[in-house]
């Protein structure tokens, strides 16, 4: 089949399905950014059997919008703010938490052929606050290539603790930046790392802005390199007030780094009972959780079991795959 890939940024997870669908089908891709983007989708839809989008945003709607018409199928994976009314920061945080833009989600959901969230979470969210109906979603888990995402043997565990994040305003709260820089002034002996692009320069300087100097932003990491330093890393830090996965924790605990996690959202569900778990976001709790965790390097090898287990790579590709197919016909 002919399949339309449409996204708005490039991210690993969402190039993992891009090369998924490469190996079976024809797959065109187009990144939905800037003013000509719908342009873009209007010029390739005629071309595709399947419209396959990632997120339930704009580049879902400009696809609906002009495939419907054309009579072409619209997939979409959910499992960002395009399904959420949550809390973050004491503000409503999603789609469908504003009081207009919720029916602009009601109308992308209840438009598409198939709706692909990537967690049991991410279900529960599509259903209930977006309003799709249940016949038409499947859940499909992310994956990890177990191959590449492994601790390197020559490579010894250090006292150093990461978080992986986008340096944005959104993430400050959300992810638990402005909680990590306040646990790392509390236990200065240990090395605490920020992974991840600096797509806002003021959130980067608020986040240094009187930084104890045993945290350092090191940008961004990906595949082998990010593999490398998770490798020397002890404990990784996920104090989010929301997630729909987060596909940093899976692959920190791949490296077998421990980790500690908020109970929020669907972090619970990837890691389940093998990591320490926060009770409330707090500095002074995260602290001692991490001195705790340095007293358990066991539980890196358990935490790596619990991603081979529950979320290979493998599982989602036949998955993804399936749902592509059941498309045919239809």
């Amino acid at each position: 089949m002919k399949i339309l890939f449409i996204h708005q940024y490039l991210s690993t997870f969402i190039k993992k399905d891009l090369e998924i669908l490469k190996e079976k089908h024809e797959v065109r891709e187009v990144v939905f950014r800037g003013k000509l983007a719908p342009l873009k989708v209007l010029r390739n839809i005629f071309w595709c059997d399947i419209a396959f989008c990632w997120f339930g945003k704009l580049n879902a709607f400009f696809a609906i919008l002009f495939g419907k018409v054309l009579g072409k199928k619209i997939i979409v994976v959910a499992g960002d703010d395009d399904v959420t009314n949550a809390i973050v920061n004491g503000r409503p945080y999603g789609l469908c938490s504003h009081p207009i833009k919720k029916y602009f989600a009601y109308f992308i959901f209840s438009m598409v052929d198939l709706i692909l969230p990537v967690s049991e979470y991410s279900y529960g969210e599509t259903i209930a606050n977006a309003k799709a109906d249940p016949k038409k979603v499947k859940t499909i888990l992310h994956g990890f290539d177990s191959d590449l995402f492994k601790k390197q043997v020559t490579v010894k565990k250090m006292p150093v603790v990461a978080t992986i994040a986008n340096i944005n305003n959104e993430n400050y709260y959300r992810k638990g930046l402005n909680l990590f820089v306040e646990t790392a002034r509390k236990i200065s002996y240990v090395d605490f790392i920020i992974i991840g692009p600096v797509f806002d320069v003021k959130v980067a300087r608020r986040l240094l802005d009187g930084a104890p100097p045993n945290l350092k932003l090191i940008g961004p990491r990906f595949s082998q390199d990010l593999v490398d330093i998770l490798s020397s890393v002890s404990v990784y830090v996920q104090a989010s007030e929301w997630e729909s996965f987060c596909c940093a924790v899976a692959e920190a605990m791949l490296c077998e780094c421990v980790p500690i996690v908020s109970k929020n959202a669907a972090l619970p569900e990837v890691v389940g009972s093998a990591g320490l778990y926060l009770d409330r976001l707090s500095s002074d709790e995260l602290a001692e959780k991490i001195k705790d965790a340095f007293n358990h390097p066991e539980l890196g090898k358990i935490v790596r079991q619990r991603i081979l287990e529950n979320f290979p790579l493998s599982k989602r590709r036949d998955a993804l795959l399936k749902a592509v197919e059941t498309m045919e016909g239809r």
